[in-house]
């Protein structure tokens, strides 16, 4: 690699780290996201600052394990920020297939390049009837990476917590704690 390109890259990986600010969220109990669950941890993550009024992320590896909470979509308002032309904006009086189709087209508008559902199956979030999909997706970086999303509707908002991580490895390293942070939730 050339001294340019060194140069380059090293200012590459700075200015993609400003972009972001991370805070520890320690391995505890009852922690409180957003304003609308309570969760325990067996490990600690870290939470990185988004710009999304929904949405609470915390990673591990940095995005290559992800844990996406989204805390309360009302009618109207979009998943992720950013334009909204495309984006789909989520319908107060949606049903439970509606509400997980709204979070996978929501996907497919930021990049998802590829998706393909391996299953799709009633569940509970925070004691809600709800549902669960697993499924795998390519972004733009043609990373292969493997989720799961479980999703309630709950005073005609959309609750759900997904998580995503690269399908070699990452996927299957912190799955059994995400799905504890799961089946921990309760509504505030």
């Amino acid at each position: 690699m050339t001294t340019l390109r060194r140069i380059a890259a090293i200012g590459l990986i700075l200015a993609l780290g400003a972009c972001t600010t991370y805070s520890m969220v320690e391995a505890t109990k009852g922690y409180e996201v957003g304003d609308a669950f309570k969760v325990d941890t067996p490990i600690a993550w870290n939470k990185a600052r988004v710009h999304s009024p929904n949405i609470e992320l915390w990673t591990l590896d940095g995005l290559l394990q992800t844990l996406v909470f989204v805390t309360g979509v009302s009618n109207g308002d979009t998943l992720f920020s950013g334009p909204d032309e495309k984006k789909p904006k989520f319908d107060e009086k949606s049903t439970i297939i509606e509400a997980k189709a709204f979070i996978i087209d929501s996907l497919l508008t930021s990049g998802v390049l590829e998706y393909r559902e391996i299953s799709f199956a009633p569940a509970k979030l925070a004691g809600q009837d709800g549902f669960r999909v697993e499924f795998k997706f390519t972004k733009e970086d043609g990373m292969e990476r493997r989720a799961f999303v479980v999703g309630a509707l709950k005073d005609k908002k959309l609750y759900a917590i997904m998580y995503s991580g690269a399908e070699i490895y990452f996927y299957d390293r912190a799955k059994q704690e995400a799905e504890s942070v799961i089946s921990s939730a309760h509504f505030l």
